[in-house]
C-alpha cells in the first residue's frame, strides 16, 4: 500500500547532487562575518576602558563596578568572536549541522557567553 499517488520505481529515481552547504548558508556567512567584526569592536573597546579603570588608584574607586562590567562584556565579546570564527569554519569545512542545546555547550563560546552575560548582571545586583 502507498501513502502518496506517486511511486518511486527504480526506474524513476533521480538523485540530486550533494548541497554544498557554503552556497546553502552563503547569507549566514555574512551575519557571522559581522559577529566577528562587533565582537572584535566590543573587544577593544572594552580593553580600553579596563586599562583606563586600572590605570591609577582614583579611577579604580571610584570606577571599579564599571571596570567590572566592562570585563564582563570583554568576556562576552570574545564569545561572539569565538562563536563567529568558528562558525565560519565549519561552513567553510563543509561541517555545519543543527545540534542540540547539549551538543551546543560541547563548543566554547557557550560558557563566554553565559559568564559575560551574568557577570554585569550579578554585579548590578549587589550595586542595588
Amino acid at each position: 500500500m502507498q501513502c502518496n499517488a506517486k511511486s518511486n520505481t527504480s526506474g524513476n529515481i533521480s538523485l540530486s547532487p550533494p548541497v554544498d552547504r557554503r552556497i546553502q548558508y552563503a547569507d549566514i556567512v555574512v551575519v557571522y562575518k559581522l559577529y566577528v567584526a562587533f565582537g572584535l569592536f566590543a573587544v577593544i573597546t572594552n580593553i580600553i576602558c579596563v586599562l583606563v579603570v586600572l590605570s591609577k588608584r582614583q579611577m579604580r574607586d571610584k570606577y571599579g563596578s564599571f571596570g567590572v562590567l566592562s570585563f564582563g562584556d570583554l568576556i562576552n565579546a570574545v564569545g561572539m568572536v569565538l562563536a563567529g570564527i568558528v562558525r565560519i569554519n565549519l561552513i567553510n569545512d563543509n561541517a555545519f549541522v543543527n545540534l542540540t542545546s547539549f551538543d551546543c555547550l560541547t563548543r566554547p563560546w557557550p560558557y563566554f557567553f553565559i559568564v559575560g552575560g551574568q557577570l554585569p548582571a550579578f554585579i548590578l545586583l549587589f550595586m542595588g
